[in-house]
């Protein structure tokens, strides 16, 4: 559509017949449209010139210039674009959020078990490689809980388990 309207704009001799294509070309060049973006970003701008090329003048340029077919197919698969697009989306977010969100419940189940273990056997038969240990790990969880409790005041989902651990040695 685009080099039609250039072409009509720029070869026709018939200053009546030109005006139409400069108009239509006028909205590719508002537009910054090149097929060389990514078909998102294309998608999204051809979605934007469609409401453009709907207004009444434009509609009357694209019929005497024979593209009106032509618009109606562009429209149609831009729509089936953006449906596809939003559809992978959808199922990709679902899948890897599902499946990094239960993975990182599971590493930090057992990060957890093992922090209460450590302090367990530190109550139960104290050393000094052992003592070193607990406190490391100690200052390591109470970062993760920090950092927890900033992104939940950044909008954060709230604790689900409703526990606060222990830091203390």
């Amino acid at each position: 559509m685009q080099k039609v309207a250039e072409a009509w704009a720029a070869k026709l001799e018939d200053e009546t017949l030109a005006v139409h294509g400069r108009r239509v070309a006028q909205v590719f060049r508002d537009y910054g449209f090149r097929t060389s973006e990514a078909l998102v970003a294309e998608n999204a701008k051809i979605h934007n010139m469609e409401q453009k090329l709907a207004e009444r003048d434009l509609v009357s340029d694209l019929q005497m210039m024979g593209l009106t077919e032509l618009n109606r197919r562009l429209l149609s698969r831009t729509e089936q674009i953006e449906q596809t697009m939003g559809k992978r989306n959808e199922e990709k977010s679902d899948v890897v959020v599902g499946e990094l969100k239960a993975a990182r419940e599971k590493l930090d189940g057992h990060y957890r078990a093992f922090i209460t273990y450590l302090n367990a056997v530190q109550e139960l038969q104290p050393e000094e490689s052992l003592s070193k240990a607990a406190q490391y790990y100690n200052a390591d969880l109470a970062k993760i809980d920090l950092q927890y409790q900033q992104s939940r005041k950044k909008g954060g989902l709230p604790d689900q388990t409703g526990t606060a651990l222990s830091t203390d040695e």
